[in-house]
């Protein structure tokens, strides 16, 4: 990944999780049963151990994150680890 790419969160004052196949999670249903469809639909050769994983992850970050949630973003491009707290609702991409 592009190492500008990884520090925009930091710069830009967000957090995000890369699942580029899946794309903005306000366009499926606030369940996990309708994550791991959209997680199966996306990545068909996901191992199926895999997808409650996955699924759990993106609910999490979607749905169980709230503002006041502290937060660890740790970077690869300047070897920082990063802290924060939410501050707002969850936004799709834009």
């Amino acid at each position: 990944m592009d190492s500008s790419l990884q520090l925009e969160p930091i710069e830009k004052g967000f957090i995000a999780i890369g699942w580029d196949k899946i794309g903005d999670l306000t366009s499926v249903a606030a369940s996990r049963d309708a994550i791991k469809a959209a997680v199966i639909s996306a990545y068909s050769s996901k191992k199926p151990g895999a997808i409650p994983v996955d699924a759990g992850v993106l609910y999490r970050f979607a749905h169980e994150m709230k503002k006041g949630d502290f937060i660890v973003y740790p970077s690869k491009p300047n070897r920082m680890i990063n802290l924060g707290a939410i501050d707002g609702d969850y936004r799709g991409m834009r």
